[in-house]
């Protein structure tokens, strides 16, 4: 059996060198990227478990090369590690498809122990969805295609962010059920801080742009007042 391998995008080898010895202590090759450019070709060519990113990076900034996994890799976890802990750089890094966001200094401990979160989620997300019965959800003319992670709306597919996905997938699955915003911001980010609750409006917002006919009346994602969000069920539609 291969060696499951994770991959750090990271200037500073002091940094790598103290991440090292804990990471593979948890079972992991760590592989390193000193560079944007080196790092994007690693992480597309690699079979990585997961990317822990700098932003400050030389010859191609982080968020740049985060932009352009997301549009080749939609699936990839994706770990910013960064000294810029303003709330503006780090929605902006969620925006772009982060998975987490991780502010400099840490422990490497504590490294590991978000490592850990973000894949028990990911390998939750394979084993519910792993059955071809639970691969397409149809509300009217919004599909929803779990497996492939793509969104059409009338035959066309939609382009979402991560985070939009993270937010419709949680929503539709349990349609029906109304969920607080705290509540969706532990099923989208894992935990919960005041930058991601201040911060779930817009998404709800943008992603009702991108799946109702018309977002001032919304159709399928609905507001309850008092209480919180809830998706349709197909039955009501």
């Amino acid at each position: 059996m291969s060696e499951k391998r994770i991959l750090i995008i990271e200037n500073d080898d002091d940094v790598v060198a103290a991440l090292r010895n804990e990471i593979e202590a948890f079972g992991f090759q760590l592989d390193y990227a000193g560079n944007g450019e080196l790092g994007l070709e690693m992480a597309l060519e690699g079979k990585y478990e997961l990317i822990l990113l700098e932003l400050k990076l030389r010859r191609l900034n982080g968020l740049e090369v985060l932009r352009r996994l997301r549009e080749r890799a939609k699936a990839l976890p994706i770990l910013i590690l960064s000294s810029q802990s303003h709330e503006s750089d780090i929605i902006l890094g969620l925006e772009l498809g982060a998975d987490e966001y991780l502010t400099k200094p840490f422990s490497p401990r504590e490294l590991c122990a978000r490592i850990r979160s973000m894949l028990r989620r990911v390998e939750a997300y394979r084993t519910q969805f792993s059955s071809a019965e639970n691969a397409i959800l149809e509300f009217g003319q919004l599909h929803i295609d779990l497996m492939n992670q793509t969104v059409t709306l009338d035959g066309k597919v939609l382009t979402l962010t991560k985070t939009e996905y993270h937010l419709l997938r949680c929503l539709s699955t349990r349609a029906g059920r109304v969920f607080t915003r705290e509540e969706l911001i532990q099923e989208v980010f894992g935990y919960s801080i005041s930058v991601y609750r201040r911060s779930i409006n817009p998404h709800i917002s943008r992603l009702r742009s991108k799946i109702e006919p018309d977002p001032t009346n919304p159709t399928y994602l609905r507001t309850i007042r008092g209480l919180g969000y809830r998706f349709v069920r197909s039955e009501e539609l």
